[in-house]
């Protein structure tokens, strides 16, 4: 059996472009960055899925709600 991960398609950018073009971002939305991208993991590690790359670049900041996925 072949194994593969699918995502879905996201238009906006990685937390990384947005920390480089956003230089000063506010508390509140540097901690929601923060809470959804650990709420994302802890969701992937209760199914069993481990993350072994953790950085600002593979995280993605959704176009328009500006949640991080």
């Amino acid at each position: 059996a072949t194994l593969f991960l699918v995502m879905e398609f996201l238009e906006g950018e990685t937390v990384a472009a947005w920390m480089n073009r956003t230089p000063r971002r506010r508390l509140g939305d540097v901690l929601r960055a923060a809470r959804e991208a650990a709420d994302g993991l802890a969701y992937a590690h209760a199914k069993g899925v481990v993350h072994r790359d953790l950085k600002p670049h593979n995280l993605w900041r959704v176009a328009g709600s500006g949640r991080v996925k």
